[in-house]
């Protein structure tokens, strides 16, 4: 029976890595498209600030303490790295750059991601898995992930 001849994407992310394949099922193989990384998001909260944070005076009394930020540094790095990633499945899915997308992401960031999704991107969503398979190679994946684009 011959294949299906859609495109097929497979996104594999983090909160701070991303790796994008076409999943080319004549070969059984996932093609490289595109790689993202965004090493603040990956990075110790505190190499994100220039500096020390502020001081300010207690409400009550003489002392004096360090101002927090109300969001942590690390955590406005993520959200925005997912809000790069699910831009760029909205532009692409406005293309019709791809017929079926597959996610597999860490839980929180899968979360925070499909939020950002426009709805041509989920109409295109056929699966997703919440799970961290970033560190893992290509072959991998492909071992890990191959039964559900390869037909027995």
């Amino acid at each position: 029976m011959p294949l299906e001849r859609k495109t097929i994407w497979l996104l594999v992310a983090d909160a701070a890595r991303g790796r994008l394949f076409a999943v080319d099922r004549r070969s059984r193989r996932f093609v490289l498209l595109r790689s993202w990384a965004d090493d603040a998001a990956a990075g110790k909260g505190l190499d994100l600030v220039a500096d020390r944070p502020g001081r300010t005076f207690d409400s009550a009394g003489q002392g004096r303490h360090a101002m927090e930020p109300t969001t942590p540094p690390k955590t406005v790095a993520k959200a925005r790295f997912l809000a790069m990633l699910a831009g760029h499945l909205n532009a692409e899915a406005k293309r019709r750059a791809f017929d079926e997308l597959h996610l597999v992401a860490a839980p929180r960031a899968l979360g925070e991601l499909r939020e950002q999704l426009d709805p041509p991107v989920l109409e295109r969503l056929a699966g997703d898995q919440a799970k961290d398979l970033t560190p893992l190679g290509q072959p991998e994946l492909e071992a890990a992930l191959g039964d559900r684009f390869w037909p027995s």
